[in-house]
């Protein structure tokens, strides 16, 4: 017979097993009701004005701190409603066309809640998103402009009229996903000098494009589903990136989606799009350089803000009328088999789209997936990691190392690499490829060194071994 304690005990755990059931227990693909995190819950402080205390207050200054509102970033922000709070408020309303109370009133929360570009509408403590300058006139009608660049007005040479962009190899994109960012460019040619032409060499390309999930080493995390959708970084750097937890509708009517977190890729394309190009964001809704879109909503018409704004910094294509006369094609192979290495096309037949979502079994190219590296939890950065490395042959090791700065930020190194390999060259290479600023250090006793920013073990052992430098079993892998 069991006693009390046994039946509860495995009461407790039938209930466990149950629970797991509930979390885990649906395929790669039931994406259809995600509850996104995003900034939802700041709808909890609705009301909220000077002199209050709420919890959550806090949270909302780091998210206005991120862009641009609030100047100091700091640590500890607290939840207290303080005069910075409101001054951020009041820009904030401002820019985005709302009355400014510099209280958190239902519009501005909701203005605040939607997804958005994750680059800051304040750089360097200036702003010109409501300047309301008077552009040039359109027929009878004057109007007035709200475009803005980024400061120093960066733009592409004038020698450059043709830019390359390339897709990150490891996302592995299939020509459905790649087709719209081809329209996305197209809508900006059209209007412009510019032309844009897809290469295969990533590391020579204008332009990069990749999909990357959280912290991925360019200083500006991700954050899951909805919250920031994408960043771009003004010329001449090139890079685009996309978050690769969202779930881009690559072709269909994303507006009657039922998935609630649905987000159009081709919109969201076209607006980065114009951050490479030199374009800052717009307090025109209707603009494409507007920061935030809703999720199932579709934006990709180039607005007047947006076309004079471009045609400052480049030009106009002599083809252009002044309307919009672009119609792309949608008589092409629909590819809905595997569509990457990390992201994945799927077809939504109830709704008729076809969505591209984040794998949840890997989000690393299959390269990577052979080299399973046994990290130790101690850690001197330039001593051998075990007794293993001193002795005959020892030099024939490459060792890649981490090591942090600052208590939190993660520096890799790599040492012992052949003579005959050029340290710069691979240095660029990797920089590139994984999206992170290093450098190559002369070390007294080591000789050269790359240093890459962020924990990139296992991405720099596996870009090694993939490109031949140094055999498999030639690497060391160290850890904290």
């Amino acid at each position: 017979m069991k006693t009390k304690t046994q039946t509860s005990t495995i009461t407790l755990l039938l209930l466990f097993i149950l629970c797991s059931i509930t979390i885990n227990g649906h395929d790669d693909h039931d994406h259809d009701n995600i509850t996104s995190n995003g900034w939802q819950s700041f709808k909890n402080l609705s009301g909220c004005h000077s002199g209050d205390q709420v919890n959550g207050l806090s949270k909302l200054k780091r998210y206005l701190n991120r862009f641009g509102y609030i100047p100091d970033s700091v640590s500890n922000y607290t939840d207290e409603f303080d005069d910075s709070l409101e001054s951020a408020l009041k820009k904030y309303q401002l820019n985005f066309n709302i009355n400014e109370t510099g209280t958190l009133d239902d519009s501005t929360l909701d203005q605040i809640q939607r997804p958005r570009c994750g680059v800051a509408d304040i750089i360097n403590g200036s702003t010109t998103m409501n300047s309301g300058r008077k552009s040039k006139s359109r027929g009878n009608i004057n109007s007035v402009e709200h475009y803005t660049f980024f400061p120093g007005t960066p733009r592409w040479s004038t020698g450059n009229s043709d830019l390359t962009y390339a897709f990150l190899p490891a996302n592995n994109l299939s020509s459905t996903v790649k087709l719209v960012f081809a329209r996305a460019f197209a809508r900006w040619s059209e209007v412009t000098t510019l032309t844009f032409t897809e290469t295969d060499v990533y590391s020579d390309a204008d332009l990069t494009i990749g999909f990357f999930v959280g912290d991925h080493g360019d200083g500006e995390p991700f954050d899951g589903v909805l919250g920031t959708l994408a960043h771009a970084f003004s010329p001449p750097d090139g890079r685009f990136h996309l978050d690769g937890d969202e779930q881009w509708v690559v072709d269909g009517d994303v507006t009657t989606t039922s998935l609630t977190s649905a987000v159009d890729l081709e919109s969201v394309a076209v607006h980065e799009i114009g951050h490479l190009l030199g374009l800052g964001h717009s307090s025109v809704e209707d603009a494409i350089m507007f920061p935030t879109i809703s999720s199932r909503s579709r934006k990709v018409q180039l607005a007047s803000d947006d076309v004079d704004g471009i045609q400052l910094l480049y030009g106009s294509n002599p083809s252009y009328n002044g309307s919009s006369t672009y119609t792309p094609s949608s008589n092409h192979e629909r590819d809905t088999s595997d569509g990457a290495v990390g992201v994945t096309i799927v077809r939504d037949k109830a709704s008729k789209v076809s969505v591209l979502f984040r794998s949840k079994t890997s989000y690393k190219p299959r390269f990577m997936s052979d080299l399973n590296a046994q990290i130790p939890t101690a850690f001197d950065p330039f001593a051998e990691a075990n007794a293993e490395d001193s002795g005959a042959g020892s030099k024939e090791y490459v060792h890649v190392r981490t090591q942090q700065r600052n208590g939190r930020k993660s520096l890799t190194t790599v040492q012992g690499l052949k003579k005959e390999f050029s340290y710069n060259k691979i240095l660029k290479d990797l920089k590139k490829e994984f999206c992170c600023n290093g450098t190559v250090v002369q070390d007294p006793e080591l000789g050269q060194v790359i240093q890459l920013q962020g924990d990139q073990r296992k991405n720099v052992s596996t870009f090694l071994v993939q490109a031949g430098i140094v055999k498999k079993e030639n690497i060391k892998i160290h850890g904290f």
